[in-house]
C-alpha cells in the first residue's frame, strides 16, 4: 500500500481516537466512518475513499489504488446535513450537502451522496464495522479492500 496512503490513514485515524471537548458532535452517520465507492476490481483500480472526523473537524479526500493514490485533506463546519470545507492547501472551499442512511447496495450497509463538492465522487458505501475507532482498525480495512 503507498505510504502517502497509509500516512493519511493512520492520522484520520488517529484523529478519530482523539474526543477533545469543545467541538460540536453530531449524529450524522457520515462522520467517523471509512466511505468508499466500489470495491476495486483489480489492484490497478482507482477507488474513490471519503473521511470525516466529527471531534476534530478535519477529513480527506483519497484516490487510490494498492500502488499509488493522492488524497486532499480539508477542516469544515458541519451543521445538519450541510458541511462547510476549506482545503488548507489551496484555499478552496466547498459547500456540501452530505446525506448518509442505511441501504442495502452493492453488498455495503450504508450509502452516503455528497453535493455540491468537486473532490472525490457522489456516491459512497461503508459496512456497519467501518467505523473509524482505531489508526490499526482503518490500516487493517484499507489494505483488505486493495488486497488482490
Amino acid at each position: 500500500m503507498p505510504k502517502l496512503l497509509v500516512a493519511v490513514l493512520l492520522a484520520a485515524a488517529t484523529a478519530a481516537v482523539v474526543r477533545h471537548g469543545g467541538h460540536h458532535q453530531t449524529s450524522n452517520l457520515a462522520f467517523d466512518r471509512l466511505w468508499i465507492d466500489h470495491v476495486p476490481r483489480g489492484e490497478r483500480d482507482p477507488i474513490e475513499i471519503f473521511v470525516a472526523n466529527d471531534a476534530e473537524a478535519v477529513g480527506e479526500f483519497v484516490t487510490t489504488t494498492r500502488w499509488a493514490g493522492k488524497f486532499e485533506g480539508f477542516r469544515f463546519e458541519a451543521e445538519g446535513d450541510e458541511l462547510r470545507a476549506v482545503f488548507p492547501q489551496t484555499g478552496a472551499r466547498e459547500r456540501m450537502t452530505i446525506r448518509a442512511k442505511a441501504c442495502d447496495q452493492r453488498g455495503f450497509d450504508y450509502c452516503l451522496v455528497i453535493e455540491g463538492s468537486g473532490h472525490g465522487t457522489q456516491r459512497y458505501y461503508s459496512q456497519k464495522d467501518w467505523v473509524i475507532e482505531r489508526s490499526a482498525d482503518v490500516d487493517a480495512r484499507v489494505k483488505a479492500i486493495l488486497a488482490p
